[in-house]
């Protein structure tokens, strides 16, 4: 098993990478927050000359797990990065255009007091792999 050290306070971030560890399997992941590493990332005797990776080591060093049958793939995480932010970009801009049309429609045409909360849901689909993501919420007028 891999080890991996990630230093970061953003919640988003951390997400992301521990999605992406998690799915390529065979990594441990620890989140040292507030800068402080957490006290299993000290080394200790007899512990089987484990190492722990920041994950700019990992990054840089292409580490993968032996006899995890994980393959290293050919792919510009920055650009894949930029083209999920922009597609999400799109989406969240017209979703709400979208929502405030059709929520302005139905108060003229009387269809709606003003103070109402719906429920929301947006499902994203991702067509060639058969991702799909639901996200449920709610959307209050006043």
């Amino acid at each position: 098993m891999t080890r991996i050290l990630y230093v970061e306070d953003n919640d988003d971030n951390v997400y992301t990478l521990k999605l992406r560890f998690g799915l390529l399997g065979g990594f441990e992941v620890l989140i040292a927050e507030n800068g402080r590493p957490p006290a299993a990332t000290r080394v200790r005797a007899g512990d089987g000359g484990r190492r722990w990776y920041t994950t700019g080591q990992a990054k840089n060093r292409r580490v993968v797990p032996a006899g995890t049958g994980v393959k290293e793939v050919a792919m510009n995480e920055d650009v894949f990065n930029a083209s999920i932010r922009k597609f999400l970009k799109a989406l969240g801009v017209t979703a709400q255009r979208e929502i405030e049309k059709a929520v302005r429609q139905a108060l003229v045409e009387g269809r709606l007091k003003g103070n109402e909360t719906f429920p929301a849901r947006a499902t994203v689909t991702l067509g060639g792999i058969g991702f799909s993501h639901e996200i449920n919420g709610e959307i209050e007028l006043g």
